[in-house]
């Protein structure tokens, strides 16, 4: 039995935490317009491995594009992981 061939992008951001009542990642990922291929999440700040993974699994994408707010700054930081 062959696994399928990965597909489409998985964008993810996350909730509102300590100070922040918004996180501006909830709120990208919230307007991204729906199109084929595409998953989006918001995950909460704290959470397990197995909460990330799952939806991951049932997207199996090519990309995945995780965006993060940062405590104080204004600079856009690019991460590679």
């Amino acid at each position: 039995m062959t696994t399928p061939a990965p597909h489409g992008v998985f964008v993810y951001g996350f909730g509102p935490y300590d100070r922040f009542r918004r996180n501006i990642t909830e709120t990208i990922v919230r307007r991204l317009q729906r199109a084929p291929g595409l998953t989006t999440a918001v995950f909460p700040v704290h959470f397990r491995r197995a909460t990330f993974l799952a939806p991951v699994r049932r997207a199996r994408p090519k990309v995945i594009i995780g965006l993060g707010q940062r405590r104080g700054g204004r600079k856009l930081r690019l991460e590679r992981q």
